[in-house]
């Protein structure tokens, strides 16, 4: 019995039947329900007529992508299924039209040299072919294509295991948070809007997208103790969490309630609001590459805010790594550890300078001693010894 459907997020009309006991479902590409109903009907006539279905049951690149962006993206936190849009860009130029059988090996890695030929760093091009992997996953999961291998997986580690230029690999975790001193610079320039994000991103670690799409009936600020509530559809990792306000964070936030002057701007239900029309903002990329200029601050994005925050919980507020990672709302400490591990090298250096400058001190202690006060009588260095026998 075969049938056309159409998922709920999807615009193209999708075609299912038996075989071998096993619901088949592949995408027709059409929005046109006669041409979905006849191109059914060919892949009917193929399957009458003994042909057998191969390992990939047929399935392509396209659909893979068809399946990955109109009906597992949707169900994703905003961040992400950004991101695997912006990947699929990447990827299709190269991948468009193939089938699922004929990606291997040399067709990934022709890939990957023309992206290093475009310029693209190792870690663009490793995170275009995980979302590549992912899509794969969901694929063979959905269509039941148990005997169909990943092979991006097994590309990855085979390229990641390799040594020298070559290799292909992410790039070393980002460690770039703001000093005391350069957070004084850029938000002495910062225009009123952005300082207040700067502060509220540095006080909370809050992602920027968490910070944007933040409303107010989710800040708690006039309680005993302040916090803001997160939900599952707004965070990168799809786990609700809550997070402590801390002053400033508060100061802010009144900051924000004494700036509104508009009908529009008092009725906004962002926290982070334009004043004439009450919207949520939806960059601040312009913003804060002016501000980086003015300041002279160079090279820091928003994300290092979130980095500059828990970098100060860990060293100035001396939490734990655990409750910093519950805080962040990673998945996991050892994402915390990993992200956060520089910050032992640099405490292994301060403690290095400590123990020079220590040295240094006594050294220049002996050197003011008189060399006859360093002269130790032997009998009375032979009779110590007798007494601490």
């Amino acid at each position: 019995m075969a049938s056309l459907f159409q998922p709920a997020n999807s615009r193209y009309w999708w075609g299912r039947f038996m075989r071998d006991g096993k619901e088949q479902r592949m995408s027709l590409k059409t929005t046109n329900k006669q041409v979905a109903d006849k191109k059914l009907r060919d892949i009917l006539d193929r399957v009458d007529g003994n042909m057998a279905i191969e390992i990939d049951g047929g399935y392509t690149y396209d659909d893979l992508m068809l399946l990955l962006l109109e009906q597992h993206a949707p169900n994703l936190a905003a961040a992400s299924a950004r991101r695997y849009r912006t990947s699929a860009k990447a990827l299709t130029p190269h991948f468009t039209g193939r089938r699922l059988k004929d990606i291997g090996a040399t067709v990934l890695y022709d890939y990957e040299s023309a992206r290093r030929r475009d310029g693209v760093s190792g870690t663009t091009i490793v995170r275009d072919l995980n979302c590549l992997s992912s899509a794969w996953g969901i694929g063979t999961t959905y269509w039941e294509l148990e005997k169909l291998p990943n092979p991006v997986l097994a590309f990855l580690k085979a390229r990641k295991r390799q040594h020298g230029r070559g290799r292909l690999s992410n790039g070393p975790p980002r460690e770039r948070y703001l000093s005391l001193e350069e957070e004084q610079k850029v938000l002495a320039v910062a225009r009123p809007y952005l300082h207040r994000m700067i502060v509220f991103a540095i006080e909370t670690g809050l992602r920027l997208d968490e910070l944007l799409s933040l409303e107010r009936n989710d800040v708690h600020w006039e309680v005993e103790q302040p916090y803001l509530q997160l939900w599952q559809n707004e965070t990168k990792t799809m786990e609700g969490r809550k997070v402590p306000l801390l002053a400033r964070a508060v100061a802010v936030l009144r900051e924000i309630k004494a700036a509104d002057r508009t009908q529009a701007a008092k009725n906004s239900r962002w926290v982070f609001h334009k004043q004439k029309t009450g919207a949520r903002y939806g960059k601040v990329t312009r913003g804060l590459k002016a501000t980086e200029l003015k300041a002279g601050v160079r090279h820091f994005t928003f994300h290092d805010l979130r980095r500059t925050s828990a970098c100060r919980l860990l060293q100035v507020h001396r939490l734990d790594i655990k409750r910093v990672s519950i805080w962040l709302g990673h998945k996991s400490v050892t994402t915390t550890e990993r992200a956060y591990a520089f910050l032992r090298s640099e405490h292994l250096q301060q403690d290095a300078d400590r123990i020079r400058a220590d040295t240094r001190a006594i050294e220049a202690l002996l050197d003011s001693v008189p060399a006859s006060a360093l002269v130790i009588d032997e009998e009375t260095e032979w009779a110590g010894d007798m007494e601490d026998e």
